[in-house]
């Protein structure tokens, strides 16, 4: 099964995500800081009804991320100038999907750059600036027979 990871998963949007794909029946990571947050935040998704969603608590996102290589990475984390380019580029040395919600100049300018050096190199795609819906429709792939399709 494909595994998500959720960036950010105690705060507004995060949450509001990892519901949606937990009732959309995904394997999701909550990642943050805090552990208690996080299993709070694990706790309120369970009782949704969805998968119940595994925790992961870290301060360094992007070595986790290169460590672990997920297969999707939602990056919910503020503000996007600093989160955005660290953690596009661990997903990219990693193979990772990655995701944001970054609607600002630089980022997404800086994603759309380091996504053509990822599908020149044969690496997943770069997605930015998402729009912060709380629905899995953020997530420009569909999961159907455990792999990714953009």
């Amino acid at each position: 099964m494909v595994e998500i990871w959720i960036l950010g998963a105690t705060g507004r949007a995060g949450r509001s995500i990892s519901a949606e794909l937990c009732r959309g029946g995904h394997q999701i990571v909550l990642v943050g800081r805090n552990a208690q947050r996080l299993s709070e935040a694990a706790a309120a998704i369970e009782a949704l009804g969805g998968p119940t969603p595994r925790t992961l608590v870290t301060d360094d996102p992007a070595a986790q991320i290169a460590a672990d290589r997920p297969d999707v990475v939602v990056n919910t984390v503020g503000p996007f100038g600093t989160t955005t380019v660290p953690t596009a580029q661990a997903c990219v040395a990693a193979g990772s999907h990655y995701v944001d919600l970054a609607n600002e100049f630089e980022p997404v300018r800086s994603l759309l750059e380091l996504d053509t050096v990822a599908r020149a190199a044969g690496s997943a795609p770069i997605w930015p600036g998402r729009p912060a819906a709380p629905s899995p429709s953020i997530l420009p792939l569909r999961t159907r027979d455990d792999r990714l399709h953009p």
